[in-house]
């Protein structure tokens, strides 16, 4: 026992160490603490106390109580109305309808299960003035406005956003047309607005409906009984989180625009934040692990994803709008083109009634959309996908903040019998009950984790009667600061997992993990068998085909609905005509299997291996027919012999034309000779590897003997069996390799507004070039892992050094010689080179 302890405190005091050492390290930005989550209580948050449950409908009836009193005292007429509605951006290529009704396992998001909890679609909920909204994620089907398949351009460029987010706006008009006159917008009007608005010049898309509320302004003010309020509740999910930003960001200077639109003897007849009179306030908003990643993101050198209807938006509106916001950030994610968007300010602090709140685990692994025995993670069932975790605590903050979520049973019966009857919407359903299932055992290794591995936190003593959810903050540790102290422990975890011999056994190929991962039925080898490259090429190109047949024979369903209808403009498809998900390679053995040859890799620094999976037009028949063909009248003709190596059935060349560029590029840029890259990999490289080699000391024992008795073993049967490996996937499916431009050894960048967390520098030619301008085309652009960016002389293949005195922290700067840059002729020319390359 006192071995167990001496190890338990010798892993935590040495990740605090790391952290501290980190605090100054080579982070452009430095802030404000952030938060770590409270404690989690075994029985979950849905229960609640008698004063939570008061105070829920305290808040909720607030502004009418408020007008009820006031109108006593006046002697004026007391009936009034407030409106609450509730809008859910899900997020990418995550659709409710799919994802909750068709997938098996059903896998919904924390966004679309909160939905769940919101009383959709309930008739007697929209009559007492409780409405719910639901925007599936970019790059899926939205039939409302005429998206009736996934689609890839909203996965690589958030294509489809800004509509969903004028989709959002429209619907707050939708309520208040509601509200005034007893009947809902057409779906026909609503796609004519939307039209306009995604037609529209403007800076914010959503003044295009001041017409529209103008309209129905004499309504408004005159509607009995009074409406006193409209409140809104906002969750959204990675891009889902961004449009929710951005719907926020939008409503703000609409308010501000409506007001200044006011006649001009009467501006103050309806005060400021107000729709005609009715006070307007964003009551929550929580939000998972915002990535805007709009156009080209993170994912190559130059390119923020700020593009778009993400481009100065993503910043919370300094004015009061905002009562309560709470963004929970992903600890172990790590893609650079997710990076992530902070709520802290560019000056390094948190505005009032925002916490910004730290879990383990990938992207998804807080958003939630995994299902239950993805990658062999959470084998028991959605219970122990951790992702549990942070919808229990968004629900909780939710609740604390006064919104019109669901109540169990038990604690909806704690309300007063009027208030029963008056909120009967509320009572959460069993389906909903179900959503919300955790393990215990999930529930423990969670709290160790929170216990051994996060840094000094403060103790609020606040009462717990009151509010349900309350984080601690820590004591000075940024978000920087927390989310590299975590990136420490999964790399150490990964050293053993992934670096180690093949024989070994904490190697991942003897984990219960690896060998439940999904792989294809076709697939019978192992990916370490000379037979997987093979099997897994044809079984894989037959699952693409099979996807895109039915993809095609559904969309031919659909047209011929479509002609038998005479009032398109109010048609939505039926729902088995609706485009099913795209190829999603069923290979999470053979995935995980490379991502570890890679970090194996750059761990000895050593070449990246060749990708298993064959991106070839050539198959194992084709190439046969052929030597035949050449053998029939050419007796010296030698066959080819790696015909048995290729597969059976392949890719469409499209599919095969995009794996063969990512996996070559060789980043020639010719005439362009600026380049900017965010950060210097390789001392993230060194300095991680160093510091992660002491946390593997530590743990390597418990590695080894997969002892589960000690903190230490709860830990890493959390990083084996609950948190997921989201690089291992993503964009294997699309091309063979993993991410571009990216590794294991590299921090996530994190957005403060226009402040990065990552140091720039700007390799420049201009000397070289300066000398002879035809030297322009002898330059290249080199990408190396754990290197990094590099401009390199071709004419004798050398490095170009880099010009240190440009490097600076100030991002600023950095971003004035980007917008320099962009209007080079020659930057635009690549930019639209490689748009069109990957559109085709």
């Amino acid at each position: 026992m006192s071995i167990k302890i001496l190890t338990d405190k010798q892993l935590h005091f040495a990740l605090i160490h790391a952290i501290k050492a980190n605090l100054n390290d080579q982070h452009a930005t430095k802030g404000d603490p952030c938060w770590a989550p409270p404690n989690f209580p075994e029985q979950g948050r849905l229960t609640l106390n008698s004063q939570q449950v008061r105070e829920n409908i305290k808040k909720i009836e607030l502004e009418e109580n408020k007008h009820k009193h006031y109108a006593t005292e006046k002697g004026t007429t007391q009936c009034c109305k407030s409106l609450h509605v509730s809008f859910f951006f899900d997020g990418t290529n995550n659709n409710n309808k799919n994802d909750t009704d068709d997938a098996k396992p059903p896998h919904p998001t924390n966004v679309a299960k909160l939905y769940h909890a919101c009383a959709p679609n309930d008739y007697q909920a929209k009559q007492k003035g409780f409405y719910a909204y639901y925007m599936p994620g970019v790059g899926t089907p939205f039939p409302e406005i005429k998206t009736y398949e996934y689609y890839s351009s909203g996965l690589t460029y958030a294509t489809g956003g800004q509509a969903r987010i004028s989709w959002a706006l429209i619907q707050i008009y939708n309520t208040l047309f509601h509200a005034v006159t007893g009947h809902e917008l057409t779906l026909a009007k609503m796609r004519i607005l939307l039209l306009k608005m995604s037609n529209s010049n403007s800076h914010n898309p959503a003044n295009i409906l001041l017409e529209q509320f103008r309209a129905i302004r004499n309504k408004i003010i005159k509607k009995k009984p009074k409406l006193v309020a409209l409140k809104l509740y906002i969750y959204g999910f990675s891009r889902g989180a961004a449009e929710a930003r951005t719907f926020v960001y939008w409503l703000d200077k609409f308010l501000i625009y409506l007001y200044t639109q006011a006649p001009p003897l009467r501006p103050l007849m309806f005060p400021k934040g107000t729709i005609y009179g009715i006070p307007v306030s964003v009551e929550f908003l929580g939000i998972f692990d915002t990535v805007p990643a709009v156009g080209l993101a993170n994912v190559m050198p130059m390119f923020t994803g700020h593009n778009g209807w993400a481009n100065g938006t993503q910043q919370l509106p300094k004015s009061d709008l905002i009562k309560n916001c709470y963004h929970f950030v992903a600890a172990h994610e790590q893609r650079q083109s997710f990076a992530v968007d902070s709520i802290r300010t560019p000056e390094g602090n948190y505005p009032s009634n925002t916490i910004e709140v730290i879990y383990p685990g990938m992207h998804s692994d807080i958003g939630g959309g995994y299902p239950s025995g993805d990658q062999g993670k959470a084998r028991a069932g959605h219970k122990e996908l951790i992702s549990q975790i942070a919808l229990h605590d968004m629900y909780a903050t939710a609740i604390d903040a006064g919104a019109p979520l669901a109540l169990s049973e038990e604690f909806f019966s704690l309300l007063p019998k009027e208030k029963q009857e008056k909120y009967i919407f509320r009572l959460m359903k069993q389906s909903s009950l179900k959503e919300f299932e955790i393990s215990k055992s999930l529930i423990d290794k969670y709290n160790i984790w929170r216990e051994q591995t996060l840094p000094e936190i403060t103790i609020k003593k606040e009462d717990n009667n009151i509010k349900s959810y309350i984080p601690n903050r820590f004591i000075t540790a940024d978000i920087e600061s927390v989310i590299e102290c975590q990136l420490i422990l999964i790399t150490a975890w990964r050293i053993g997992r992934y670096a180690s011999s093949k024989d070994s056994e904490m190697n991942l190929t003897k984990q219960d993990f690896f060998k439940n991962a999904p792989q294809h039925a076709d697939i019978k080898a192992q990916p370490y068998e000379p037979e997987f490259s093979k099997q897994a090429s044809s079984a894989l190109a037959k699952e693409y085909s099979d996807i895109e047949s039915k993809s095609t024979k559904i969309r031919k369903n659909r047209e011929k609905e479509q002609s038998k209808q005479t009032d398109v403009d109010n048609w939505q498809p039926s729902p088995e005509n609706i485009g099913p998900p795209l190829f999603d390679a069923t290979n999470a053995r053979g995935q995980f299997w490379e991502a570890s040859l890679e970090f194996k890799a750059d761990y000895n620094d050593l070449p990246r291996p060749s990708p298993l999976i064959q991106f070839t037009l050539r198959t194992e028949k084709a190439c046969q027919g052929i030597d035949y063909y050449h053998s029939i009248d050419n007796p010296y003709y030698k066959p080819d012999t790696t015909c048995d190596s290729l597969p059976e059935n392949t890719l469409p060349i499209g599919v095969v034309g995009q794996s063969l560029f990512l996996q070559n590029l060789d980043g020639t840029i010719e005439e362009y000779v600026h380049v900017i890259t965010y950060q210097d990999e390789h001392y993230e490289y060194l300095s991680l590897i160093e510091k992660s080699k002491y946390i593997y000391s530590i743990l390597k024992p418990v590695l080894i003997k997969n002892n589960r008795d000690s903190y230490l073993g709860e830990i890493i049967d959390l990083l084996d069996n609950h948190i997921h490996d989201s690089r291992a996937w993503f964009m294997h499916s699309e091309s063979g390799l993993r991410e571009p431009f990216g590794g294991y050894f590299l921090s996530r960048m994190i957005y403060f507004g226009d402040k990065w967390s990552k140091s720039m520098r700007i390799l420049s030619a201009d000397e070289f070039t300066y000398r002879d301008k035809n030297n322009k085309k002898y330059i290249k652009l080199d990408y190396l892992p754990t290197y990094g960016l590099s401009l390199i002389n071709k004419k004798i293949e050398s490095r170009i050094k880099d010009d240190k005195s440009i490097q600076t922290n100030q991002v600023t700067k950095i971003i004035n010689k980007l917008n320099e840059i962009k209007k080079d002729k020659n930057t635009q020319k690549i930019s639209n080179s490689l748009n069109r390359y990957i559109n085709n």
